[in-house]
């Protein structure tokens, strides 16, 4: 619940921001592989899975992280490839 934003904490901060959680979480739902999930099946209950997330989330790299830079230039040339 943290994690997707519907309680007030989030412990993990590496994880992402709540809306890049909930997009990656809208994604899964919308691959019949990862339908059956008990965890989400029960994030579909939540109106957080209906909301709207901006389309370019994806490509929005944030500068202020802690990946090590070679895995950050790979990250960036996938997310530029989606």
């Amino acid at each position: 619940n943290e994690l997707i934003g519907w309680a007030d904490l989030k412990p993990f901060e590496c994880i992402g921001t709540v809306e890049e959680v909930n997009w990656a979480l809208q994604q899964l739902l919308s691959k019949p592989d990862y339908q059956t999930s008990y965890l989400l099946q029960q994030y579909a209950k939540n109106p957080l899975a209906k909301k709207k997330i901006r389309e370019d989330l994806v490509k929005d790299f944030q500068d202020a992280h802690f990946v090590p830079e070679p895995f950050a230039k790979l990250l960036i040339q996938e997310l530029r490839s989606i």
